[in-house]
């Protein structure tokens, strides 16, 4: 706080001038705004008063802890917390209306409400009332309670006091009933709010007991408003510690008063150190706004920066109403300095550097819900959104920003006792106290604090006892006992170390002084105490003043060399002619050192200018470096090793590249020059040299080294072509060339037939190829014709010799075995052309041998296991390389072995799950591999093959034999059991089988066989003989009654009687009794439809409800036919189970024409097919026959799974479409992948559109380069394939297809028609899916 000299002067009144930015009341003030609590903030002219619950008087020090601080930083080199906070309490003048008369209170116990009248209170306020702040205070537990005037309700102050809502001014009585506890004491008090403000708090009213409150089920009841009708309600807080008659509420503004109601442009300053380098790598930035900052993407996990940042936040970050501040780099941070450097283009230029710290300064957004471009281009003007936080302070002002401890407002004689109390004048002080002491007693004016009148009083006393101290400020008096020099010299101190300009200079003075106090003061413990705390405070201050002055020369010196490093990178004027480097260090690295001695007080601001230093210090060097290239490159004597060593020098601190580069350019020019000279001077010794060998033809080879010497001089001389030297050279190269090439050849050729005479050999297979070579070469020298013929006959008679050794190779090797011989043969049959099909015999042969022993082991390995799959694998890799069972008798034992060990495992599973479907047709089959087994097992021993093949093979089979019987025995049971349950399934048509199941139910009852199942039978087969020997009986009867006749007959068709004596007794009904034959028939027919209902096997579903429907219609119309109810209800029964049988079948045939493409259909459509089908299954569930359940629900269910499965695919499939269609970078073989996958998954055409469109436009897209390529290259067919496929494409309709609009090919190809270029076939190909998984028919 910068306090007003001139008030403390006059009166030793601290009388506040201003506040220093980056101070604590500063901060104060700052988060006491954003809460919207102007009237908290400490302004200019505000008195202080107290500190830390002291009287601040005007000798005495501003904050106790000052010295103690700095002592411990001194003597221990850290802080205490204790000076971490302190308490200010400041006077200010303000015009406030009176205090309200305490309000009347009444207890309804009744209706458990608190009944508060606020006529009296309202009596006393001469101006108009805007609103009331009513407080409640619970007297048996000292509890206040604050009531919100939206909701009425009474809310613990803790909770609510620091936003508020008034009541309305209108209120005359208020009920209050919500918040209240029962039987409680209560007082209540008020505050007004007018024009001038708010009141103070009235004193409390009447005490009054509350027996019985609203219970929470009476609160259910209670009204509250769900929006509030006064949209301008007035806002206000309650400090926590409340005292009536004193207090006042604090006036909240209007709108947001938290930290994000609105834009914050939150600015960080943050060092970062130690994880700089890749910081560019490992953070996506990118430049917005114009330029002006970097937009932190990104930062990669587990990097240095990442692991630093939690560092970060853990030490350092505080949440401000949801908004985390903290010093560390996060995603849509907006970097605004790095380094000194602003400007994304210097920024990133600076992280390229990879500084070993980085001083930024970094905004971030946060409240208003704008982005980040947006605030930076809009809101970037407005000052008023730019909100920096000190990392140091704002931790603990948020704290004490959150609660207002004391808000109170005393009456003039008060205030004015309390200013004069801490300020110099006595006799001020004693005016005003005077006034107070008339006062006293007066019932309007009472003391709220009468602990001031008391300080007041004391304070009084000192002054008439220090008086004459006070008046002689000197100390010059001669010291005496109780003399007033000691006084003096202590008041002097007090008042020094108290004084508002903080100077270490006075204070010093004041310390210098105390020396002459007397002997006993220097000596107490009080004086010694004194001393050091004012020796610390001056040391304090004076590091305070060195720390300020060394803050502003950095912060000056620092923009100072940055204006020139801007200045000089515009002008670009770094002449290298220059003797000095461009930039004057040495001031701020003097600054720096200075900063050293202040710590983390300063620990941006050196890091920054260390940075600074850092970078232009390089900058220096670059410029010498610059130098000292330029002097090389302008040296005469052209030295190349000057010249690279400053360029190396200059690179290895990061030089430009166009000036190294330029500079290694002019070291291989001069390299190339230098080169060049001593060549010319070689090419002319070399060539005389040459010239004496090639006058003087003699052996092969003789001058190689002086022709090489010539053309290595030619090439690196670098003259012209037509330079007489240079023709003079190639014509005697080109002489010697020819002499060598000539002798060389016949030399050659000589030596090839020598060796090819001798025929074919092992040892020197390559005879015939070096003749043949050798005739190629000299063939074309000119050498004699009779000495080539020679040649090739010697040629022919090795290549027939090769031939017959071959074959003779081939038939030895494969007798004998012998893998390395066979090897070799192949080989060299392959080159002498052996028949193509003695060639591939053998090589399968080979092949066999390489892999026999291998497989060999490979099953020898696996038989010893008891494991399938091994064994299957190795069977399987044995047929791969073309081994057959007849001719490897491992193999063979192998493969009956995994046929035995596969029988084993699934009927041990069958013996285990008692599931015996279709175990007959697997029996017959074990036991054909059984019989192998036998018939295979006695020759094993012969084949030579090994124990353990002839070993697992005999456990196998005993394995296996051991499960048969138990497993003949199943497959009997349930032969007989599914005979036995399609007989009575439907004995009414299977009625003649029932003698032959029972028969081999009875042989399987023994053996498992659910004996009730035969019972049935035999009862059904008895049943069967009864009925037909009735009817018999009633057929051959001469007479007989209509009645008698038609229930024997119903009885004998239901129990499944033959079909030649129904059709008798049906013939005499309907000659004797033909309407009541009639009415029989249709009987009949309906009681067997109802019987075969449930034959799912024999008829669908909608036909098996067909032919009931029919003839329940044709019974029910039938005159003379009445049906029983039992009749009709099993009619409706199964007519309804039938209808849901054939709703699931429906259903099912739909669903699976889904999953295998029949119909079209996308993801949502198949969610919808397993929504109807799971309808489907419940009807089915409730109402279908039991054999449509068993059959229909296993399968629906399946089909539910395989269908939400595939509409998931298929969505997939679809996004994976979707995805490439949108991307910019998708391939045409991409595309088309993702367009085939979604069609091979049956994805909708109609849903692929755009893909297709897009697929096509990436066909087209080179189509006419192409075509144009293939024609000037001749590639007559792929310009006709191309031309065709545009044609098919529709390419005319594009911006590229100019070429196919009028359709003419002949425009393009010189008037040549497609069939003089090409062959074209037209046809059609046809069959089955011939255009892939989604093809059509035909194409």
């Amino acid at each position: 706080v910068v306090w007003s000299d001139e008030a403390f002067k006059q009166s030793g009144s601290r009388i506040v001038g201003a506040m220093k930015d980056g101070s604590p009341v500063t901060r104060w003030n700052t988060w006491q705004k954003v809460r919207g609590r102007s009237g908290c903030c400490v302004q200019a002219g505000d008195q202080l008063v107290r500190v830390d619950g002291l009287w601040a008087y005007y000798d005495a020090e501003v904050g106790i802890n000052d010295a103690n601080e700095a002592m411990l930083a001194i003597d221990k080199g850290e802080s205490s917390e204790a000076g971490r906070s302190i308490v200010l309490e400041f006077l200010r003048p303000v015009l406030r209306p009176p205090i309200p008369a305490a309000p009347q209170l009444e207890a309804w116990d009744s209706m458990g409400h608190l009944v508060i009248n606020f006529r009296l209170a309202a009596s006393r306020i001469p101006y108009k009332i805007l609103g009331w702040a009513l407080c409640i205070v619970d007297l048996d537990r000292g509890l206040w309670f604050v009531v919100d005037g939206a909701s009425r309700a009474a809310i613990f102050l803790g909770v609510a006091g620091s936003d508020c809502g008034a009541l309305d001014p209108e209120i005359t009585k208020l009920h209050v009933s919500h918040g209240l506890a029962s039987n409680r004491t209560y007082a209540v008090c008020v505050s007004c709010l007018s024009p001038r403000g708010w009141s103070a708090f009235s004193e409390l009213s009447r005490p009054k007991h509350l027996s019985h409150a609203l219970s929470s089920l009476d609160e259910n009841t209670r009204t509250v408003p769900l929006e509030d009708p006064w949209q301008e309600r007035p806002r206000f807080a309650v400090p926590a510690e409340l005292v009536p008659g004193a207090s006042s509420p604090v006036q909240l503004r209007f709108g947001a008063r938290d930290f994000l109601g609105s834009l914050r442009r939150i600015r960080i300053r943050t060092v970062v150190q130690g994880c700089t380098r890749g910081l560019h790598k490992e953070t996506d930035l990118c430049s917005i706004g114009d330029g002006v900052a970097l937009l932190v993407e990104r930062i990669a996990e587990d990097s240095m920066l990442a692991k630093w940042n939690e560092e970060k936040k853990e030490q350092y970050a505080f949440t401000v109403h949801g908004a985390e501040v903290a010093p560390y780099l996060r995603a849509g941070d907006l970097i605004i300095r790095i380094n000194g450097t602003s400007g994304a283009a210097g920024m990133l230029k600076e992280l390229k550097r990879c500084p070993d710290t980085l001083a930024i300064v970094l905004e971030r957004r946060s409240g208003g819900g704008g982005s980040n471009e947006s605030d930076l281009s809009q809101q970037d003007q407005l000052e008023d959104s730019l909100f920096p936080i000190d990392n140091r302070l704002d931790v603990d002002a948020v704290q004490a920003a959150e609660t207002i401890q004391w808000y109170t407002l005393l009456s003039p004689n008060e205030a004015i006792l309390a200013a004069r109390l801490v300020e110099s004048e006595p006799q001020g002080l004693e005016v005003a106290l005077q006034a107070v002491l008339a006062t006293t007693g007066d019932e309007h004016s009472p003391l709220r604090h009468p602990s001031i009148l008391q300080d007041a009083e004391r304070r009084s006393h000192v002054f008439r006892r220090c008086g004459p101290a006070l008046e002689d400020g000197s100390g010059s008096r001669p010291a005496s006992r109780g003399g007033v020099q000691d006084d003096t010299v202590l008041l002097g101190m007090r008042k020094a170390m108290g004084d508002i300009a903080a100077d270490p200079e006075q204070l010093l003075v004041a310390i210098k002084l105390f020396s002459q106090a007397s002997h006993a003061v220097r000596t107490s413990q009080v004086g010694g105490k004194l001393l050091a705390r004012a020796q610390n405070l001056e040391a304090l201050w004076r590091w305070q003043q060195d720390c300020a002055s060394t803050r502003a020369d950095m912060l000056e010196s620092v923009e100072a060399i940055l204006r020139h490093e801007a200045e000089l990178c515009a002008s670009r004027q770094q002449q290298t002619t220059s003797e000095d480097p461009p930039h004057d260090l040495e001031p701020l690295l003097k600054l720096l050192e200075r900063a050293t001695s202040f710590g983390d007080e300063m620990e941006f601001e050196r890091a920054e200018a260390g940075e600074v230093v850092n970078r232009l210090n390089l900058e220096n060097d670059r410029f010498l470096a610059r130098r000292e290239i330029d002097l090389a490159a302008k040296d005469p004597r052209e030295n190349e090793d000057a010249l690279t060593a400053a360029l190396d020098a200059g690179e290895a601190i990061g030089l430009e590249e166009h000036v190294i580069e330029a500079g290694r350019q002019l070291v291989r020019d001069w390299r190339i020059q230098h080169a060049k000279n001593a060549q010319h001077d070689e090419l002319f010794t070399s060539v005389a040299e040459l010239r004496l060998h090639v006058a003087n033809r003699g052996e092969i080879g003789a001058g190689a080294d002086e022709q090489r010497r010539v053309r290595r001089a030619i090439a690196g001389s670098g003259l012209p072509k037509d330079d007489p030297l240079v023709k003079d050279a190639v014509a005697l190269l080109k002489r010697w060339e020819g002499d060598n090439l000539a002798l060389r050849s016949e030399a050659r050729l000589q030596n090839a037939v020598r060796r090819a005479e001798k025929g074919y050999s092992p040892d020197e297979q390559s005879a015939g190829d070096l003749l043949g070579s050798a005739i190629a070469e000299v063939s074309q020298q000119g050498v004699d014709a009779q000495q080539l013929d020679n040649a090739r006959n010697a040629l022919a008679f090795w290549q027939a010799s090769r031939l017959r050794r071959a074959r003779i190779d081939l038939a030895t090797a494969m007798e004998y075995r012998d893998q390395d011989f066979l090897k070799d043969a192949v080989g060299v049959a392959r080159a002498a052309g052996v028949e193509k099909t003695l060639l591939e015999d053998a090589v399968r042969f080979l092949r066999k041998l390489q892999m026999e022993d291998e497989i060999n082991k490979l099953l020898e390995g696996v038989m010893e296991a008891r494991a399938l799959d091994s064994l299957e694998a190795a069977v399987q890799r044995a047929h791969h390389f073309d081994f057959l069972e007849d001719e490897n008798p491992m193999l063979r034992a192998g493969s009956l072995m995994a046929h035995m060990r596969f029988w084993t495992t699934e009927f041990q599973k069958v013996a285990e799950t008692r599931d015996s479907t279709g175990l007959q047709f697997d029996v017959d089959k074990a036991n054909v591999v059984l019989r192998k087994v036998e018939d295979v097992l006695p020759t094993l021993h012969a084949t030579g093959v090994p124990e353990v093949a002839f070993r697992t093979c005999e456990r196998d089979m005993k394995s296996l034999r051991l499960l048969m019987p138990k497993i003949r025995d199943l497959a009997e049971v349930r032969v007989a059991e599914d005979a036995l349950n399609r007989v009575l399934g439907a004995v009414e048509r299977y009625a003649a089988d029932l003698p032959e199941v029972i028969m081999k139910g009875d042989k399987a009852a023994p053996k498992g066989l659910d004996k009730d199942l035969v019972r049935q039978a035999k009862e059904h087969l008895k049943a069967y003989d009864s009925t037909v020997k009735d009817l018999t009986k009633l057929v051959e009867a001469e007479v007989v009654a209509g009645a008698e006749i038609k229930s024997a007959l119903i009885k004998a068709r239901l129990a499944g009687a033959p079909e030649e004596l129904i059709k008798r007794a049906s013939d005499r009904m309907d000659n004797e009794f033909p309407d009541l034959w009639q009415c029989t028939r249709v009987e009949i027919e309906l009681l067997v439809a109802l019987r075969e209902a449930d034959d799912i096997a024999e008829l669908n579903a909608a036909g098996r409800f067909m032919r009931v429907q029919n003839a329940a219609d044709e019974a029910k119309g039938m005159r003379g036919l009445e049906l029983s109810n039992d009749v009709l209800a099993e009619v409706d029964e199964i007519s309804l189970a039938l209808a849901a049988e054939r709703t699931l079948a429906v259903e099912i045939t739909q669903a699976e024409g889904m999953l295998d493409g029949t119909f079209e259909a996308d993801a949502d459509k198949l969610n919808e097919i397993v929504d109807k089908l799971k309808r489907a299954c419940t009807g089915c569930d409730a109402s279908a026959q039991e054999e449509a359940k068993n059959t229909l629900l296993p399968k629906a269910e399946v089909l539910v799974e395989k269908l939400e499965q595939e509409a998931n695919s298929r969505a997939d499939l679809l996004r994976h479409v979707r995805n490439a269609v949108q991307a910019r970078g998708t391939t045409k073989s991409e595309l088309r992948a993702v367009l085939i996958a979604a069609r091979q998954g049956f994805v909708p055409e109609s849903l692929l559109l755009d893909a297709y469109a897009k697929l096509r436009k990436k066909k087209i897209e080179f189509l006419p380069g192409n075509l144009k390529n293939a024609l000037a290259q001749g590639q007559n067919a792929v310009a006709v394939g191309l031309w065709q496929r545009g044609l098919a494409l529709k390419i005319a309709e594009e911006r590229n297809g100019a070429d196919w609009k009028d359709g003419v090919f002949e425009k393009l190809s010189n008037n040549r028609r497609l069939d003089d270029l090409a062959i074209m076939k037209m046809g059609e190909f046809s069959g089955e899916r011939s255009g892939g998984a989604f093809g059509t028919a035909t194409w």
